[in-house]
């Protein structure tokens, strides 16, 4: 399990060895993964299909602002995706962060912090 974290979480920076051996353990103890899965696979407000399912149109009514954030180093959420939701969206903000992968907290935290902060 660390080799895939390795290869696609913290690809870029990974955490002490302490966190990262209590961030593995916890991670294992999940028990609905097929669940989030079936979730992310067929929840689609969008106006097209995923390839799985038609998206349902509600996408439109979403009307508050948002933020969306990237990090250009990230291999398991590809940067079309998010330019997907952004341009879906009316009022998103995409912000990339340099240098950061999956998990900005352990790649880009106080810029992070700034940013969400800024936002809210």
């Amino acid at each position: 399990m660390k080799y895939i974290w390795d290869a696609l979480i913290y690809n870029v920076q990974k955490p002490n060895d302490e966190d990262y051996d209590m961030y593995l353990k916890e991670s294992l103890k999940q028990r609905n993964i097929v669940d989030v899965d079936f979730a992310l696979t067929t929840f689609n407000m969008s106006n097209f299909s995923n390839g799985l399912n038609l998206g349902d149109n509600t996408i439109g009514d979403v009307v508050c602002p948002g933020l969306s954030i990237w990090g250009d180093k990230d291999v398991v959420v590809l940067e079309y995706m998010i330019d997907e939701t952004v341009e879906a969206l009316s009022n998103v903000q995409k912000v990339v962060l340099k240098d950061s992968a999956h998990s900005p907290f352990e790649n880009k935290l106080n810029e992070l912090i700034e940013l969400i902060t800024n936002f809210i």
